[in-house]
């Protein structure tokens, strides 16, 4: 994208695929697969951190009403998804630019690597 190509998503049983068009003076990339991506692909990096119990509320809360997923499949599999962030996303976090901390209704910068 970086170089103007563009690319189609993926298409979500909860949102059809779409065209993300690379020809943009600014771009966000989300999501955590981008911590796994090599970081010179990025101009700045943002890492938004959410404590255990507040992402199982915001999951409930959108997986059930914007996915139509049933309340047992968010709390099964909550922990192991929680599991996969801590044995492989989490250490990624202290390479970001910046550290968002959005847990309990708050947003707090926690630390800054600004170039």
């Amino acid at each position: 994208m970086q170089a103007g190509t563009d690319v189609l998503t993926i298409d979500e049983p909860w949102k059809a695929s779409e065209i993300l068009f690379g020809a943009k003076p600014i771009l966000i990339v989300e999501g955590m697969s981008v911590g796994f991506l090599p970081k010179e692909l990025f101009d700045k990096t943002i890492c938004f951190y959410t404590d255990e119990e507040t992402e199982l509320k915001r999951r409930l809360a959108r997986d059930t009403t914007m996915r139509n997923r049933d309340a047992s499949f968010v709390l099964a599999s909550h922990q192991m998804r929680r599991e996969q962030y801590l044995r492989y996303y989490r250490k990624n976090e202290s390479k970001a630019d910046i550290l968002v901390d959005q847990s309990e209704d708050k947003f707090e910068v926690k630390m800054t690597h600004i170039i």
